[in-house]
């Protein structure tokens, strides 16, 4: 698996879906974000490895991909499913792969908070703080990637931010948060600027060693 399509894998399963489209069978490749640089990201991707040339889309507030190109739809179905099922093999991956995977998980279905001065046992702190919220099955398997590129996991919760009871629809929503300096000291990224920039600032705030793009060698 190279890095490039792990990417794509992460956020396929974070916001990308496998749809027909009108009243054909034929499946069709849609995803859906807020972040115009994740789209640009995985725009970029189609491109290299399935010589698929895009165009992203202005949904009211959303930007929007959808492609019908059969060996881009034929490899997401393989390795995921309509169901976006977890895919097999990820344990065998390059490091550098499952960075590019937790990358696309958690610009997806992630958080970052930075919070400036906050009050910490008697001191005043800057706090950032990393967490990924999902309704899906494999928030485990999530989990595990994260362990198995060095940094501590907090343990899995029932989410209540933004949803009633901690339920979405039916669904529930889990979450866990990131140990953010083994974030950093492990070179993990967002690849979504909004998100990275706050890891950044957190890094730099307290002298601690991570490039200004830990993820450039592998655009």
């Amino acid at each position: 698996m190279n890095s490039r399509l792990a990417y794509l894998l992460g956020a396929y399963l974070g916001d990308g879906c496998l749809t027909t489209k009108g009243h054909y069978s034929n499946l069709v490749f849609k995803i859906l974000s807020i972040d115009e640089d994740l789209l640009k990201r995985i725009k970029s991707i189609l491109l290299i490895d399935f010589d698929s040339c895009i165009t992203i889309q202005s949904v009211k507030r959303y930007f929007a991909i959808t492609s019908e190109k059969q060996d881009l739809v034929d490899f997401l179905d393989y390795w995921s499913g309509r169901n976006k099922n977890w895919p097999n093999g990820v344990s065998t991956w390059s490091i550098e792969s499952k960075k590019e995977f937790f990358a696309g998980l958690l610009d997806t279905d992630g958080y970052s908070v930075y919070q400036e001065n906050k009050l910490i046992q008697g001191a005043y702190y800057d706090q950032c703080r990393i967490g990924f919220c999902s309704t899906s099955d494999w928030i485990e398997e999530v989990k595990r990637l994260g362990q198995s590129l060095g940094i501590r996991i907090g343990k899995i919760w029932i989410s209540n931010d933004g949803k009633k009871n901690g339920h979405k629809g039916d669904k529930i929503v889990r979450a866990f948060n990131v140990n953010v300096k083994d974030f950093i000291q492990n070179k993990c990224y967002f690849r979504v600027g909004r998100k990275q920039k706050k890891i950044v600032r957190y890094a730099q705030k307290y002298s601690l060693l991570y490039p200004h793009r830990p993820y450039a060698e592998h655009n």
